[in-house]
């Protein structure tokens, strides 16, 4: 009858992740559309304090533009190439449809 009990207590604890994955990934969709709703991210419980750290996406780079420099894109000449016949093409349909 152990075996029935264990079942049961994996199920529940299994339905509590399932639920609390479902709220992180609300909360997520919603900070990635621009609405960090503050209420959500209280109702959410957390097991560990969260410590600010800089992911690859923000480590060492300018905070604001005036900070540095962009890179300039490189262009293959084959991916030039590419284009340019696009464009010629495209102004070759505008000029036969006039």
């Amino acid at each position: 009858m152990s075996t029935n009990t264990t079942t049961l207590q994996q199920l529940q604890r299994a339905l509590q992740i399932a639920e609390q994955i479902a709220e992180l990934e609300n909360e997520l969709k919603a900070v990635l559309a621009g609405n960090a709703p503050e209420e959500a991210s209280a109702a959410a419980p957390q097991a560990q304090p969260q410590t600010r750290t800089k992911t690859r996406a923000t480590r060492g780079r300018p905070k604001t533009k005036a900070q540095g420099t962009r890179r300039q894109r490189v262009v293959s000449p084959e991916a030039r190439a590419r284009m340019a016949a696009a464009q010629k093409n495209r102004r070759k349909r505008e000029k036969s449809g006039k």
